[in-house]
């Protein structure tokens, strides 16, 4: 006698049914993509000449951070809804999560919240807003190209003003080594960064360096100035960036604070 068959689980739904993927799930993982294809737009908006700096890095890209954070937010609410179905009906779950990862990411890159105001991104930040270090070989390449001649004097206590309010953490690095000793880390650093070697004089204790970002292309110039001091040495780092609408100085600042204070 042939035993009976115990139903399949889904038969009651009909042969061969399949819950459908939660509509949030579907939803955030759509504008997931999207929010992704916006960020990406912008600097390849501004790289081809169709946008300008500050719509392609302060609107465009922050739009599309942003979209791509609702997406999370969109997938997380789906994939906690597909976890009040039975377990057999639970479907999406993988791709709500990529959904949220990627989703969260992208807004870490360039989201921005509502409610919060940016910190100034300031074209020009120095160790030494009294007597900044000075570019020398630099300002002499950006006087020779018409294209990048920009004004690398120092604006003065205007912008120191908004720097200490802005970045109060930024200042000069004492070191107990001597010199000679803290000119060659700060040189090593340099290139240990990856960064455009401009020029290097030991006798004046100046580097000079160029630094371009990843996705937008925009250039930064720097000067690291090392001088002797009581106990040791002193370090002062500045940073110009040649187009003001999109500036990291103060990162590459303290890149610089950071990897000799280390």
């Amino acid at each position: 006698m042939t035993p009976m068959r115990r139903p399949s689980r889904r038969s009651s739904y009909g042969y061969g049914y399949r819950e459908p993927i939660g509509f949030g799930i579907r939803v955030g993982g759509v504008i997931a993509l999207a929010g992704v294809v916006v960020l990406l737009a912008a600097p390849v908006g501004y790289r081809l000449g169709l946008l300008s700096l500050p719509l392609a890095a302060d609107r465009v890209f922050v739009w599309g951070g942003n979209l791509a954070g609702a997406a999370a937010v969109v997938a997380l609410l789906g994939l906690l809804m597909t976890f009040t179905h039975r377990r057999e009906a639970r479907r999406g779950i993988g791709r709500a999560l990529v959904a949220m990862a990627v989703g969260g990411l992208a807004f870490l890159a360039g989201g921005r919240l509502p409610m919060r105001t940016p910190p100034p991104r300031l074209h020009d930040v120095t160790t030494d807003t009294q007597r900044p270090p000075e570019y020398v070989t630099v300002a002499e390449l950006r006087r020779r190209d018409p294209a990048s001649a920009v004004d690398l004097t120092y604006p003065g206590e205007q912008l120191a003003a908004q720097q200490r309010t802005a970045y109060p953490d930024i200042q000069p690095l004492m070191l107990s080594v001597s010199r000679d000793e803290a000119f060659a880390r700060a040189l090593a650093a340099i290139r240990r960064f990856g960064w455009t070697l401009v020029s290097a004089d030991g006798g004046d204790g100046r580097i000079e360096a160029s630094v371009a970002t990843r996705l937008f292309g925009t250039v930064d110039d720097v000067v690291v100035r090392v001088s002797a001091a009581e106990g040791g040495s002193r370090v002062d780092a500045r940073a110009t960036a040649r187009e003001p609408g999109h500036s990291t100085s103060g990162t590459r600042v303290r890149e610089v604070l950071e990897a000799l204070g280390s």
